[in-house]
């Protein structure tokens, strides 16, 4: 049995672990206390699939791209407001680099697959609570195929 979810969600995981300036890493969970901060959040979210004519109409059991869109989320210990961005924004660089470029992740994805940075979002803009928090958003395409499962 080989669920591609799974295996990447869990080597993710492991990747965010090694993030430098990261006190703690969860999958899964809800708020963190702040002695657990500055800290990653991984909650697995969404997948479907990839909305192409190579994918309509084909029968059920045959081999599918999808995309993967777990949520990673950075949330800073109380600070400084006006070291805010700039912190989030260190732990972000560092993130990108160590999931863009981890050899392992790119083969689970394999050939056919992606890896791709879709953006982020903050909670530092006016009307907004302004903890110190950032979603990351990446993107991860591969083969769904239901023999394997």
């Amino acid at each position: 049995m080989v669920d591609r979810r799974e295996n990447i969600m869990e080597r993710l995981l492991a990747v965010l672990q090694t993030v430098p300036g990261v006190a703690y890493v969860v999958r899964n969970r809800g708020e963190l206390e702040s002695d657990k901060r500055p800290a990653v959040q991984l909650m697995d979210a969404d997948e479907k699939p990839e909305d192409t004519p190579l994918n309509r109409g084909r029968p059920a059991f045959a081999p599918n791209r999808v995309r993967m869109t777990p949520e990673i989320y950075i949330t800073l210990s109380t600070l400084d407001p006006s070291q805010m961005g700039p912190s989030l924004n260190v732990l972000r660089a560092a993130l990108l680099k160590a999931v863009l470029l981890d050899k392992q992740l790119i083969n689970l994805v394999g050939e056919s697959g992606d890896i791709r940075y879709d953006g982020c979002a903050t909670d530092l803009a006016r009307g907004r609570d302004m903890v110190g928090q950032m979603v990351v958003n990446i993107t991860f395409v591969y083969v769904l195929r239901p023999s394997e499962l």
